[in-house]
Order: structure tokens, then C-alpha cells, then sequence
């Protein structure tokens, strides 16, 4: 049984995902799997992601036979993961080694923990650092009445249990995105977003066809390396 299950929703991301899955593999502790959700890629996807299930144990790939969307496909991931502990993913992004001992060092020393955030680093195409997010404690109060708070889903983790409770992620609108309607759905239920300050446990990457910059938008600076 892993300790800790990574799931990655993913679509048409041939370009990006064979380094994400190798960074996710590449844990620093063995008892990890991780849960690929193909969501019906038209590029390739399907064929890449099957060579590696077929070469690593530890990699269980699903195909959606047709479009699901983003939040659909992370729950339909947590439900085949076998870990109570998910580390969300990004298909396009690279996780720390550590991450996945970071993410069961934090539930251990607490036990009553359901879904914490942790630093992250952004990059872009070509790995060059762009952004560090040192975090804060969330703001839970803040966040409800519409303001601005540290919240980083790709370098999250949160108890599978806990996320299907509540009926898991909803599907990403022209307005919102999945995770930030999930957020809200936890605080609403009164439950509590833990902040694990002190070290970065992902590098997400920055790209013009994001889902973050759909709805932030787009800086040409992101492309210089500082």
C-alpha cells in the first residue's frame, strides 16, 4: 500500500509529461505510486503513457473515452488511487524529490491534517526559474469574502476520504477553475487548509495556454530568466 498517491489529470501534453512523470517517480521515498488520467489526448498521449504503465509498476494509467475535463479526471484519479494521501499534479509541472516525504512527514506530526499547501517555484519552457512562493497561512475568512490568499493546488496534498466527502473537484467554467471551486467548497464545510512553510516541493510551469493564465492572464516577462 503507498503512503502517498500522485495524481496527475492530463491532456495533450506529450510535449511536457514524460519529464513530469519521471520527477514524480524519482521520490526520495518508495512507497508512492502515481495515477495518470488521460483525457482522451489526441497527440499521442495515449500510446506514451502506456509504454510507461507497461515498464513501471508503480504507474497506473486511466483513458477517459471522451472529454471529461480537468476536475472530473482528478476525481476519477482519487477514486483509483490507492492512498488516502493524494499529492495533486499538474501535467506540465516537476515535483521536488522530497515532496512525497515532505507531504507524509507533514500527516504524521499531524494526524487530524485534511489538506495542506506547501512553497512552490515557478518556471518556464525551458526550466529557467521565474517566480519563488514562499506562501502564508491561508486566509480562510479573507478568502470567502472574496480576497486574495495563498493557495497552490499542484503543490497541495489532501486526504482522498476527506475531497470525496464533499463530492471531489467540479468541473473548471469560462469563469473559474476546478481547484478554486473545490477551495471554496472545503472552507465553506468548515474545514481547515494547513500551510507547510519551509521548503518547495514543485516547479510549475508557466505556459500561454495555461488554465492559470486563462484566468490571471499573461506576462511576457514570465519568459526572461532572472
Amino acid at each position: 500500500m503507498p503512503k502517498v498517491s500522485f495524481v496527475m489529470p492530463t491532456r495533450n501534453r506529450l510535449e511536457w509529461i514524460g519529464e513530469s512523470i519521471s520527477s514524480n517517480l524519482a521520490q526520495t521515498v518508495e512507497d508512492i505510486e502515481l495515477v495518470i488520467v488521460n483525457d482522451a489526448s489526441d497527440d499521442g498521449t495515449k500510446e506514451f503513457l502506456d509504454e510507461w504503465a507497461a515498464k513501471f509498476s508503480r504507474v497506473k494509467i486511466i483513458h477517459n473515452e471522451q472529454r471529461m475535463g480537468g476536475g472530473r479526471s482528478r476525481n476519477i484519479g482519487m477514486q483509483a488511487a490507492s492512498s488516502d494521501i493524494i499529492a495533486t499534479c499538474d501535467d506540465d509541472d516537476l515535483s521536488c524529490d522530497t515532496r512525497a516525504e515532505l507531504i507524509i512527514k507533514h500527516f504524521d506530526l499531524n494526524p487530524k491534517s485534511e489538506l495542506v499547501t506547501f512553497p512552490y517555484v515557478s518556471i518556464g519552457y525551458c526550466n529557467e526559474k521565474l517566480e519563488e512562493f514562499d506562501g502564508e497561512p491561508f486566509d480562510h475568512e479573507g478568502f470567502l469574502n472574496g480576497g486574495n490568499t495563498y493557495f497552490s493546488n499542484p503543490s497541495s496534498a489532501v486526504r482522498k476520504s476527506s475531497a470525496l466527502e464533499l463530492g471531489g473537484y467540479e468541473p473548471e467554467t469560462d469563469d473559474e477553475t476546478d481547484d478554486i471551486q473545490f477551495l471554496r467548497k472545503w472552507v465553506k464545510a468548515g474545514k481547515k487548509v494547513d500551510f507547510q512553510p519551509g521548503y518547495f516541493v514543485n516547479f510549475h510551469r508557466v505556459l500561454p495556454n495555461s488554465m492559470m493564465v486563462k484566468h490571471r492572464g499573461w506576462d511576457p516577462n514570465w519568459l526572461k530568466p532572472k
